[in-house]
C-alpha cells in the first residue's frame, strides 16, 4: 500500500508504478508475469510465502531508485488466509503447512509423510500453531510486514491474541519509528486484520480476546447493508480499525467501494490491478476523489484515524 501521497489519485499513480516495476522484475527473474491470481494480482510459480515477500521488497526498492526524491513508502501486507491450510486433528489441535499448494512445498512445509488419523498423508509434518506465530513475527521483523490477515485458523483465536499482544503491546523503547505507528495509530506496530473470523467470531469476542486490531469487512457477509453499518458502528465502539474489501469474481461491482467512502473508511482492498473489475473499483474511487469541496477527504498516513 503506499503510503505518503498526498491525494488518492497519487497513491493509485505509485501502485501503478509498483505494478509495472515488479511486473518487469518477475520477467527478468525468468517467473514471468502472465499467471493471474483470483483477485488480480501476478500470480508467479515461487517456491515460498517468504520468496513472494522478498520480490516484492525488491520492486519497492526499484522504485525508490527511480524516483529518489519521491517521499513515497509502501506498506507491506499479506493476506495468509491460515484457514485456507490448516488441520484441525481429533484432539482439537491445528496444524498448518503454508506452502500447500506449492511444488514440493520446499519453503514452510517441512516436508514428507505422516500419519494422522491413522491414515498416511502427504504434508502431514506441518508447523504448530506456535511455530507459525514465530514464522509471522519473523515476517514482522526481518520484512517489516505492517499487515498480517488471518493469521491463523478461526480455531486459534487465542494463538492470534499472541501474535497481536507480541507485535502490538511490547514497547520497543529502542525503535523510534514505533512512536509514530501504522496510520497514525500510535498503539499499532502491525494490523492483525481479522476475516475469516467474523464468520464464526462476534465482535465483542474479537475484542475481549484481542485477537485482532482491525477487521476486513466484505457486504457479501451480511444479509443487508444495514447490518455491516451496525458492525461498522459496533467495531470502532470497540477500537477497531476497518478494511473494506470485496469477494473475487464480483464483476463491475463499485458499491463496497461506495459503501467505504460512505463510512469514511481509511483502507480497502478491491484487487490487483490485473483485473478488469480492480480497475473499475479504483476508478470510481478517483472518481470520487476529485476536486470538489464536497468530495471526502483522503486519508493519507493516517488511515487508521
Amino acid at each position: 500500500m503506499p503510503i505518503g501521497c498526498v491525494s488518492f489519485h497519487d497513491a493509485m499513480r505509485w501502485g501503478a508504478e509498483l505494478n509495472l516495476v515488479l511486473r518487469d522484475l518477475l520477467d527478468a527473474k525468468g517467473l514471468g508475469h502472465v499467471n493471474r491470481g483470483a483477485v488480480g494480482g501476478f500470480a508467479p510459480q515461487l517456491n515460498s510465502t517468504e520468496e513472494a515477500i522478498v520480490i516484492v521488497k525488491d520492486a519497492i526498492a526499484k522504485v525508490k531508485e527511480v524516483h529518489p526524491s519521491s517521499g513515497i513508502s509502501f506498506g507491506l501486507g499479506v493476506h495468509v488466509a491460515a484457514h485456507a491450510f490448516a488441520t484441525v486433528g481429533v484432539d482439537g489441535d491445528v496444524v498448518y503447512n503454508l506452502d500447500k499448494w506449492v511444488a514440493g512445498s520446499k519453503g514452510l512445509n517441512k516436508g514428507g509423510y505422516g500419519s494422522f488419523n491413522g491414515r498416511l498423508h502427504a504434508h502431514l509434518l506441518s508447523y504448530d500453531r506456535d511455530e507459525v506465530v514465530d514464522i509471522l513475527r519473523e515476517w514482522c521483523r526481518q520484512h517489516q510486514v505492517m499487515t498480517i490477515i488471518d493469521p491463523v485458523d478461526i480455531k486459534d483465536i487465542k494463538i492470534a491474541c499472541t501474535l497481536n499482544r507480541s507485535e502490538n503491546e511490547v514497547v520497543d523503547a529502542g525503535n523510534s519509528d514505533a512512536a509514530d505507528g501504522v496510520g497514525g495509530d500510535p498503539s499499532v506496530k502491525v494490523q492483525v486484520v481479522g476475516h475469516a473470523f467474523l464468520q464464526h467470531t462476534k465482535l465483542e469476542t474479537l475484542h475481549e480476546e484481542r485477537a485482532c486490531n482491525t477487521i476486513l469487512l466484505h457486504l457479501s457477509q451480511y444479509g443487508t447493508v444495514t447490518a455491516a453499518v451496525q458492525a461498522v458502528v459496533q467495531a470502532r465502539v470497540l477500537g477497531l480499525s476497518i478494511i473494506v474489501g470485496c469477494d473475487a469474481g464480483t464483476v463491475d461491482d463499485v458499491f463496497p467501494v461506495d459503501f467505504a467512502v460512505g463510512i469514511g473508511c481509511g483502507q480497502v482492498k478491491m484487487g490487483g490491478l490485473l483485473s478488469a473489475e480492480g480497475v473499475v473499483r479504483y476508478n470510481r474511487l478517483a472518481g470520487l476523489s476529485t476536486d470538489d469541496p464536497r468530495a471526502p477527504s483522503y486519508a493519507g498516513a493516517t488511515f487508521r484515524r
